[in-house]
């Protein structure tokens, strides 16, 4: 059972001080309360029943002594901003506007957390219905950001803007002395269509180039620095051993190992575009490079258990991102019933380890089972690495012998999680009242770990597992190794050995067979996907002043249609990620529910 409140609103107050100069004060809250309430009543299978578990013998398991759970979470956050604002014509041909101003952030979480094991009752789920003793966890969470900033934009003769700003934060969660961090941004404007009087009979309608520089800081999550105590729980697999027992209290200290010697991120970035319209904006294209620096990001490294840690916090990478995005915008068709708009976008990204932290090889971002999510210096952000098969110098694959593939003792790198590009097309086109428009997406590139493809091949449901009707067979193109008596290699005889038919299903499965079981489960993830068709109709204005609107329109719609997706993929939506929400998510998906497909309509009325 669950319950949520949220409670969110903001408060605007402004003050003209004069022709040239206002102040505005900013101030909003968001909180949520909610609470979520679990139970499992006594239960005591029959034996033979399918919840009853147990050995050959038809033992039953033992039975479920019930209990219940009940938790209160709140997450809040205040913002307030203060600016004091200016605008002012320094000259016929200067102007100048910008602000003054200082943010203050707090946000922050907190989880309680109280069940009982054992109901005394059966059926009756209260805390109290129990002859054991609750057993509680909280947890707390909160942050502080407060933030001083400038900006200011000079103008000259409405075509030249040069823009200026600064902001310097102050943290809450990283180390005094480095939790202060400043950076300053500078973006310069040159609108040439303007300076040069073009017309709009001119074939150039619109012409502008950008450029800009800067540099953004930030921050980390909260209790990063110092190391933190948690109540004690053993994980055992399927159960753990939670504190306190007979009455006695357990803590200990955090597995992840915190830094005091944090430094702030920082980001350093380059942009440079342009903008070009034709034929009275008829045609138009857009177009921006961009070069930008990330380093010192804070992240948790995996060290050695025998450190007494699995974890350490620290300012592990230093990452180069550049690329370029294009848009092309048309109207081929624009009459006084017909009109036909066209959007076409294509970016390509490329992302760069330039430096790990000093005695790091690489950095594991995210794992399932042997598939790694990897940061390698001087390769691609976001390499998948997994066990491959080891081959004999005449590139055959060498089997064991149960007749298995022998796994490499260095994992492949199968691909990066990049695409090579991709694009969008957006159609809209419309005949008087009615319109129909549509959204497609294209990604060619990468590749990415799919869970399901995992249990498709354990069960037996891929494709794959068809091979030679899944009789036994003995792995193509493989070979045995010969050893002499000191357990070297001296050669490779033609292997004989087949898969045994009890052992076929084993064989898709990464527990016997690690050495080949990920080229099923490393999938290609490029994709084309229809995302959006939309079909509307604007009632005549007589009808809609009958309801005494303005305008009134009719729509039905349909996401997420279609998705085609690459040869080497009839198992998932690449998109589809429940890993994580930051690019940990990118490894892949495990087991995942699939994508929905959406209908609906709307009616939208304008008075």
């Amino acid at each position: 059972k669950f319950k949520s409140d949220r409670i969110y609103g903001n408060i605007n107050l402004g003050l003209q001080a004069n022709d040239w100069l206002s102040f505005q004060l900013q101030s909003g809250t968001d909180i949520t309360q909610s609470g979520d309430r679990v139970w499992h009543n006594v239960n005591s299978p029959a034996v033979g029943s399918w919840n009853a578990g147990g050995n050959t013998e038809g033992q039953s398991r033992a039975a479920d002594v019930g209990n219940t759970v009940e938790e209160s979470q709140k997450y809040f956050e205040y913002d307030t901003k203060l600016n004091a604002m200016f605008k002012k014509k320094l000259s016929p041909s200067f102007n100048i506007d910008g602000l003054i101003g200082t943010n203050y952030n707090d946000r922050g979480s907190r989880l309680l957390s109280t069940g009982i094991e054992g109901l005394a009752i059966p059926g009756f789920f209260q805390l109290s219905n129990s002859a054991n003793k609750p057993r509680s966890t909280e947890s707390d969470s909160h942050r502080r950001l407060l933030g001083a900033y400038a900006q200011a934009t000079m103008g000259y003769k409405d075509y030249l803007y040069l823009t200026l700003s600064g902001r310097n934060d102050w943290s809450s969660t990283l180390p005094k002395g480095k939790n202060s961090f400043f950076y300053p941004a500078a973006n310069l404007a040159f609108i040439l269509s303007q300076a040069l009087d073009m017309n709009s009979s001119s074939a150039v309608s619109f012409a502008k180039l950008r450029a800009s520089y800067g540099q953004t800081g930030s921050d980390t999550d909260p209790y990063r620095i110092n190391n933190v105590i948690n109540a004690t729980s053993i994980g055992l697999g399927f159960g753990n051993i939670l504190f306190p027992i007979n009455n006695v209290a357990g803590f200990s200290i955090s597995n992840q190992l915190n830094n005091q010697n944090l430094s702030p991120e920082k980001t350093t970035e380059f942009e440079l575009g342009g903008e070009l319209r034709f034929l009275n904006d008829r045609f138009g294209i857009d177009a921006n490079y961009y070069h930008k620096i990330t380093s010192d990001q804070i992240i948790p490294v995996a060290i050695s258990p025998a450190t007494g840690y699995t974890s350490i916090i620290l300012n592990a990478t230093k990452v180069r991102n550049q690329g370029f995005e294009v848009l092309f915008n048309a109207t081929p068709v624009k009459t006084s019933s017909v009109n036909w708009n066209l959007a076409y976008t294509f970016a390509r990204d490329r992302s760069m380890v330039l430096e790990l932290a000093e005695g790091l090889e690489k950095l594991v971002l995210k794992s399932v089972y042997d598939a790694q999510l990897v940061a390698v210096k001087g390769q691609p952000l976001g390499i998948i690495q997994a066990p491959t098969a080891s081959y004999d110098p005449a590139g055959h694959i060498i089997v064991d012998s149960k007749g298995y593939p022998v796994a490499d003792p260095t994992n492949k790198t199968y691909g990066s999680i990049q695409s090579d590009y991709q694009m969008g097309l957006q159609n809209s086109l419309s005949y008087k009242n009615l319109s129909l428009g549509f959204s497609m997406d294209y990604r060619k590139g990468g590749v990415f770990y799919s869970g399901t493809a995992d249990l498709l091949n354990f069960v037996g449901a891929d494709v794959k597992t068809t091979y030679n009707d899944r009789r036994p067979f003995i792995v193509p193109n493989s070979v045995q190794a010969v050893t002499d008596a000191a357990g070297n290699v001296t050669g490779y005889v033609e292997n004989t050995v087949q898969i045994t038919e009890p052992n076929v299903d084993d064989y898709y499965y990464p527990t016997n067979n690690k050495a080949l079981a990920y080229n099923n489960r490393i999938l290609d993830k490029s994709y084309l996907k229809l995302r959006e068709v939309t079909l509307s109709y604007a009632l005549p204005t007589s009808v809609a002043a009958k309801i005494r609107a303005d305008k009134a329109v009719i729509s039905i719609y349909g996401r997420n249609l279609y998705t085609w997706l690459a040869k080497g993929n009839r198992t998932v939506d690449p998109e589809v990620s429940n890993l994580g929400n930051d690019i940990s998510s990118e490894l892949g998906e495990f087991r995942t529910a699939p994508p929905v497909r959406f209908f609906g309509a709307s009616l939208k009325l304008s008075f």
